[in-house]
């Protein structure tokens, strides 16, 4: 289930919470100016607002406002391996299942297969029930 399986980082964002906090950076840094306090040089806060991107409503396109898709904010390590992030380290499956037309056009339908396999009925792919095969 490697292509399925998800990142394995530190900390999860949802775009809702990433966007929030743009708005809170872009609120203090105006706010600062505006009090003469300033947190940012005049040039430093006009490309600040430049780059910083809009609310997830103003976006040109669709983006998910509920929640549901977000980014992998921090990263995570092996203690034997400090330089490469855990979502780039290969992991093979111990149980290998083929892939389907229904889990093509329903990829959650992968999930259920893994369960049969797993804790059902439905068996892995002959010999491949814990021989990890690294590419």
């Amino acid at each position: 289930m490697q292509l399925l399986g998800g990142s394995k980082g530190g900390q999860y964002w949802s775009l809702v919470t990433v966007s929030h906090y743009i708005k809170k950076a872009r609120e203090i840094a105006v706010n600062a100016s505006g009090a003469g306090s300033p947190i940012l040089s005049e040039d430093e806060l006009a490309r600040f607002l430049e780059l910083a991107p809009p609310p997830l409503t103003g976006f040109p396109i669709r983006i998910d406002s509920r929640g549901g898709s977000g980014v992998n904010f921090r990263n995570e390590y092996d203690e034997k391996d400090p330089t490469t992030p855990l979502q780039f380290v290969y992991e093979a499956a111990d149980c290998r299942l083929f892939w389907t037309a229904e889990n093509y056009v329903f990829p959650e339908s992968s999930w259920v297969a893994a369960a049969d396999a797993m804790f059902g009925d439905a068996s892995c792919v002959e010999e491949s029930d814990g021989h990890h095969i690294t590419p």
